[in-house]
């Protein structure tokens, strides 16, 4: 797979230091898992022929990138954790982490969809779900670690099923309603906002005020910039807060959901679990 042609000017900084990587494959697809280490966000320039579908595996919490100009903020969940960006097509921006990220890209070469009387897909997808493919991805990863003389018939395997998902997810997506999503600007008020009253009640109202829209034009414009509602991002920052105290502090789990907004304890539990997979009793012994 050509990475880098004169007809076609590609980049890939990435910032951080990698302490981990694992690649192979073939042709028409290739896989490479990382580990990256950063106190700060990484900043991350990329542009490639193949089109990318990365899996944001663990470490990574948020993206706050251009596509082609275009701003996306994602709050990276479980439920979350996918981004597709097509062939020649540019990032600029950056991924914050917990220190330590690990994280899987699988290249597609175009060609590989062409095979099939395709087109690779266009369309942008930032934080996504596709339960089959974060298992392969995820198997895939796994088979890198160690890998053998089978290992370039599973990614090509890998690639063509996640192909024939992304297809179906671009061709089958609604179109996107007209405008423009919220200020790069905004957001980072609305972020800020929510920290400094993390245990009080969110309304979408007053996130609307706060960001100076309407409610109607604010929930648009507000799912356009980071794919996701406001109450679910409102929910993964107390989350992700929750995690911070748990890791970082003695406070009795009552206290911690009382300070992050949640009504009492099993409030708490339960959307932690649902989220992470784990209890935050369960979280903090495993630290």
């Amino acid at each position: 797979m050509t990475v880098l042609g004169e007809e076609r000017p590609a980049w890939r900084e990435v910032g951080g230091r990698v302490v981990e990587r694992a690649a192979g494959g073939t042709a028409l697809a290739r896989l490479e898992t990382l580990a990256r280490t950063s106190a700060d966000p990484i900043g991350w320039r990329f542009r490639q022929p193949a089109a990318a579908l990365f899996w944001w595996g663990s470490g990574v919490h948020e993206l706050r990138i251009a596509v082609d100009g275009r701003p996306f903020h994602d709050v990276v969940t479980a439920t979350s954790s996918l981004c597709y960006i097509p062939p020649d097509t540019e990032v600029t921006g950056t991924f914050a982490v917990d220190g330590l990220c690990r994280y899987t890209v699988l290249f597609l070469d175009p060609d590989l969809a062409a095979d099939h009387d395709l087109p690779a897909p266009r369309r942008v997808l930032v934080g996504f779900d596709r339960p089959p493919i974060v298992r392969a991805l995820r198997e895939l990863a796994q088979e890198a670690a160690d890998p053998d003389e089978t290992f370039a018939l599973f990614v090509d395997g890998v690639a063509r099923q996640s192909l024939a998902h992304l297809v179906r997810l671009t061709r089958d997506a609604a179109p996107e309603p007209p405008g423009a999503g919220l200020p790069a600007g905004t957001v980072a008020r609305l972020d800020a906002h929510v920290r400094r009253n993390l245990r009080d009640p969110v309304t979408v109202g007053g996130l609307a005020a706060v960001a100076g829209f309407s409610p109607r034009h604010f929930l648009r414009s507000f799912r356009r910039s980071t794919g996701l509602t406001p109450m679910r991002w409102v929910l993964d920052l107390r989350l992700r807060e929750a995690e911070h105290r748990l890791a970082g502090t003695s406070d009795p789990i009552g206290v911690i959901a009382a300070g992050c907004g949640f009504s009492h304890p099993q409030h708490l539990s339960t959307a932690f679990r649902r989220a992470r997979g784990i209890s935050p009793s369960e979280y903090r012994a495993a630290l």
